[in-house]
């Protein structure tokens, strides 16, 4: 868990989870959770998939001038790259059309 996280917990918040780190795997109650049957899975949604992407220092440091924290670092370059991918669209369809 990222620091500026913890360190933003409650002390009762950060004893907590270290008491859930280290809680064994058997002593864990499952009791509450329903079983994933087929028709669970078949609606599964795949997660979004966050492959490690090497970022220049300048471009860091430019989104972390408007975003502030590393948290929504990560979402503001994305964004950024689905508006750009939706640009790039909007003219090779405009392009093919005229």
């Amino acid at each position: 868990m990222p620091a500026e996280i913890v360190a933003a917990m409650e002390r009762g918040q950060r004893q907590r989870l270290a008491a859930l780190v280290n809680l064994p795997d058997e002593e864990i109650d499952f009791s509450d959770i329903p079983a994933a049957d087929e028709k669970f899975l078949q609606q599964a949604i795949r997660p979004s998939v966050y492959p490690p992407v090497p970022l220049d220092a300048k471009v860091v440091e430019w989104f972390m001038k408007r975003s502030g924290n590393r948290m929504s670092l990560m979402f503001d370059v994305n964004r950024v790259l689905q508006d750009y991918i939706k640009t790039q669209d909007r003219k090779a369809a405009r392009k093919k059309a005229g």
